[in-house]
């Protein structure tokens, strides 16, 4: 029997329960990753040489099949996926050639795959590269990458455990290469973020995933009743409506204040996508009289002609040196947004991307102050 990323991530997330209703099957509102699904989807097709019409019909007619099956997409979702791929491959080029594999780690820390397996992970590309070392040689390094479809992907997701095991799984898998290179690949961004674990300088790193991945798979696979341990990670859990522990909580007048808001906090932003769908028509009256839907709220905004008498009244008193505009911008307390939306303006090109990024960087600066919240563990 073996264990996967997904579900070791749920473990070290806090809350054995969510793991539990995972393998019960439990109902999961997957409306919110259905375009990135779709992504996926189309990726893969495009990689395996199957080609994007397939994919689609089998997507709109059937969903997604096999150990991560998902009911049939709405057409749109399907478009959307498919345009995130098309933009990716105007960037990256076909993936051909290079589909799906499955790597795996057995319990005594050899490569495995199927039964043998106590962890078994799917990686998406797997392919060979040549580099030069250190010393000027030449050294092949086996690179595996992971598409995301989020907006959020980005280096952060190369210190997370399922990159730590995809990393010990092509360390054990690919002995004759060099060096392990894991991938990021954030198919909305368009962006590659990469990390190299070199043979012979890395070992003792990938030693202690090795042990540390191995730990929590044997808990997993021995531990049966999984418990639930409602809070924080309430938000943003896909299982928060069906959880039983939360609901329980919710309904505890007793509770502590602080967990039973946390918890209501994670089953009402679970519920809002279906409200929000239930409403996308027309608000829904409550049997309180109040509504729940879109209505129209007025808002100020600076017309265009006020944002150009605003400039010639300030020309006019001060003039258009760079130190009056200077003073304009700081009198008008100028934010971090409106830097990104001139950055915009100075570097249009999609090439200027990362000149664009590093120049609003250079011009902002962290600023600490409280702010009420829930917040995950670190």
């Amino acid at each position: 029997m073996s264990t996967r990323p997904t579900e070791l991530s749920m473990l070290a997330r806090g809350c054995p329960g969510a793991l539990r209703l995972y393998k019960e099957g439990a109902p999961q509102d997957r409306r919110g990753y259905a375009v990135g699904s779709a992504a996926h989807r189309m990726q893969a097709a495009l990689a395996s040489g199957v080609g994007w019409e397939a994919a689609a019909t089998e997507l709109v007619t059937r969903g997604r099949i096999g150990r991560d099956a998902e009911p049939p997409l709405h057409p749109d979702d399907v478009l959307r996926g498919l345009d995130i791929v098309r933009s990716w491959v105007e960037k990256h080029g076909d993936p051909v050639g290079y589909p799906e594999v499955r790597v795996g780690i057995a319990a005594d820390g050899t490569a495995a795959t199927g039964d043998l397996a106590v962890i078994e992970t799917p990686i998406d590309l797997v392919y060979d590269d040549v580099e030069f070392g250190a010393e000027g040689e030449e050294i092949t390094v086996i690179c595996g990458r992971d598409y995301k479809s989020s907006w959020l992907a980005g280096e952060q997701d190369l210190d997370s455990l399922q990159r730590r095991i995809h990393a010990v799984a092509l360390w054990l898998a690919y002995p004759e290469a060099d060096a392990i290179r894991v991938e990021v690949a954030g198919l909305r961004t368009r962006q590659v973020y990469s990390q190299t674990l070199y043979r012979g300088t890395d070992d003792l790193r990938v030693q202690h995933w090795l042990h540390e991945v191995l730990t929590l798979a044997g808990a997993l696979l021995a531990d049966d009743v999984l418990p639930f341990a409602p809070g924080a990670v309430c938000l943003g859990c896909g299982y928060a409506i069906a959880c039983p522990a939360a609901w329980s909580v919710v309904r505890d007048e007793g509770a502590d204040p602080v967990l039973r808001y946390a918890v209501a906090s994670g089953v009402a932003a679970a519920c809002e996508p279906l409200a929000r769908e239930a409403t996308l028509e027309e608000p829904r009256t409550l049997p309180d009289g109040g509504t729940v839907g879109y209505a129209p709220q007025d808002r100020r905004e600076v017309t265009g002609e006020g944002v150009a008498t605003v400039a010639r009244a300030w020309t006019n008193k001060h003039g258009a040196s760079a130190e009056a505009v200077h003073a304009l911008l700081a009198a008008a307390k100028i934010g971090v947004t409106a830097i990104e939306a001139v950055a915009k303006v100075l570097l249009p090109d999609r090439s200027m991307a990362a000149a664009r990024r590093e120049w609003v960087a250079s011009l902002v600066e962290v600023a600490t102050s409280p702010r009420w919240g829930i917040r995950g563990r670190p």
